[in-house]
């Protein structure tokens, strides 16, 4: 869920900044202006997207701890918090590495509709599993988190 959201947000605002360089409407002096309208979307998507995870979370941990997907020692508000910093980090993440990326990509002389959605979404994939653990074990503690 959250390598998903992340990677969704990362290739939306990179598809919309690669549209503008491709049409000339992206200077390189309105990369800051660029940075500036797009931060704004990211700074309310990222918590709301956490905690509507969060809920989710909180909603089906007891579910899940029925089913034995999750073990019943798992605290329910620990788990909650870590899922909701979990996504609201990955989307941050995932739309930071989606406006960076073109422009980094066009600067070196590559194509950067070529090489901006699978860089992004593996770059998230990994980095919102790495946050997402380590929150986790920030949050939960050694003890209940295992791979």
């Amino acid at each position: 869920m959250m390598g998903a959201m992340g990677g969704n947000s990362g290739i939306q605002i990179s598809t919309i900044i690669i549209r503008a360089l491709a049409t000339g409407d992206l200077a390189s002096k309105k990369v800051r202006l660029t940075m500036a309208r797009e931060m704004p979307i990211t700074l309310i998507m990222s918590p709301v997207c956490g905690v509507a995870a969060a809920l989710i979370a909180f909603l089906g941990t007891p579910y899940l701890q029925a089913w034995g997907m999750v073990h019943e020692a798992v605290p329910r508000m620990p788990l909650t918090m870590a899922v909701g910093l979990g996504m609201s980090s990955a989307i941050m993440t995932a739309s930071l590495l989606g406006m960076t990326l073109p422009f980094l990509f066009r600067k070196v002389g590559v194509d950067p509709a070529i090489a901006s959605g699978p860089i992004v979404t593996t770059t998230n994939d990994i980095v919102s599993v790495l946050v997402y653990f380590t929150i986790g074990f920030l949050i939960l503690g050694e003890a209940t988190v295992s791979i």
